[in-house]
């Protein structure tokens, strides 16, 4: 979105994306966030080299990717706003408030009908002050460019009264804590669970360790509040995930559709990284869903498995499978089976190859008389999503 752009390039300069030195240190940074993570010093917004790499193109990565699951998700946002009443948000671990950046332009956009909406009353957290006050610097740039009013407060540590929050956001902070304090980090989100009173999003890398962290995250969460946890994203029953304490892990894939950040990938990367990766736990407060016994979530993409088959795989509640189809199936019917969806499976098309915890489910065209729900599996095109096992290197 425009205003977005005009405030990086307000604080960058228009032609940041040319600057050579500038994507060498984008190179170092990405680095430090993947393979070189033991060797990043965990102050690196002190830095104003990577401060400025972070701003160029960290932060519109993840804006992009909080701002598609706070915009496609249904229960985010009211749908009656009472505009007598001011909203209460927090970024925690914000970092330079990128997930708030995003929760304001979602808000702005999911009530533009509202000439004047009520102020958000927002707390930044986050242990470094330079990159608080980069953080402020943005969050008041930004708002005033929307036309919104925000009164921001500045912490180091998360404000201890409880329920206060109408939206609590907390992006990449199991990734930024060390391995050994990975227990850590879940009980300070269990804390900033505990201070909200509306919805929560945890957003993560697509990277195996802060994606499995995020499953523990979610299995302590749920634990520790029964009863009290509607999941809106990414599978919304609440029984124990089948790949918590795994080697396997699920992230999301969603088509990058701004051409400034294909361009930036294209510079300093020399490839389009056409797909945003990321998992993500999207709560609010109330009662979890019913989950259908017969509904499978697609984790996977389609790929062979055999001459003339393929298969792709699915979860569910305390269970993961595969299906296959044949390779020549009709395009219509190719279309429906990707990450995210979800998928229905009928007793007569089930053929149990393997024990039942490792059934193998072959998927058999369908009949014409069935109604559409069981005559080919439903899909949110907004999500896709795969579960992918470690790379070796």
């Amino acid at each position: 979105m425009k205003p977005f752009w005009d405030l990086i390039e307000q604080n960058l300069g228009a032609d940041f994306a040319e600057d050579l030195d500038l994507q060498a240190d984008v190179h170092s940074l990405s680095e430090g966030f993947t393979d070189g993570r033991g060797q990043l010093d965990l102050r690196y917004f002190e830095d104003p080299r990577f401060q400025a790499a972070y701003l160029a193109y960290f932060v519109p990565l993840n804006f992009e990717k909080a701002h598609m699951l706070l915009s496609s998700h249904s229960g985010v946002w009211p749908s009656e706003l009472d505009v007598t009443k001011p909203q209460r948000w927090v970024d925690f671990g914000c970092g330079p408030g990128t997930a708030a950046l995003a929760a304001l332009a979602a808000y702005k956009n999911r009530y533009k009908k509202i000439k004047e909406l009520p102020p958000v009353h927002l707390d930044l957290v986050d242990n470094q002050t330079s990159a608080l006050n980069l953080a402020e610097s943005l969050v008041t740039e930004f708002a005033k460019k929307l036309g919104l009013t925000v009164k921001i407060s500045l912490h180091t540590t998360l404000p201890s009264e409880s329920g206060q929050y109408d939206l609590a956001l907390a992006a990449n902070v199991l990734n930024e804590l060390p391995p050994e304090e990975g227990t850590l980090a879940r009980e300070l989100l269990l804390q900033l669970w505990d201070s909200t009173r509306g919805v929560m999003l945890v957003l993560e890398p697509g990277h195996r360790v802060p994606s499995q962290r995020l499953v523990r995250y979610r299995e302590r969460l749920l634990k520790t509040s029964p009863g009290e946890v509607k999941i809106l994203g990414p599978c919304h029953h609440t029984a124990k995930c089948p790949v918590h304490r795994t080697k396997h892990w699920c992230h999301f894939s969603e088509p990058v559709t701004e051409g400034r950040l294909i361009d930036l990938n294209l510079r300093i990367f020399k490839d389009p990284r056409s797909w945003l990766k990321f998992s993500y736990l999207l709560v609010r407060r109330g009662a979890p869903v019913i989950w259908d016994e017969k509904t499978f979530r697609a984790i996977g993409d389609l790929h062979l498995s055999g001459p003339k088959r393929m298969a792709i795989d699915l979860c569910r509640p305390d269970e993961k499978l595969a299906i296959t189809v044949p390779a020549n199936i009709p395009p219509e019917l190719r279309s429906t089976l990707v990450r995210g969806a979800t998928v229905w499976l009928d007793e007569d098309r089930q053929v149990t190859a393997r024990p039942l915890t490792k059934r193998e489910i072959k998927y058999l065209p369908p009949k014409r008389e069935r109604s559409e729900r069981t005559d080919k599996p439903a899909h949110n095109p907004r999500s896709k999503k795969h579960s992918k096992r470690p790379s070796k290197r």
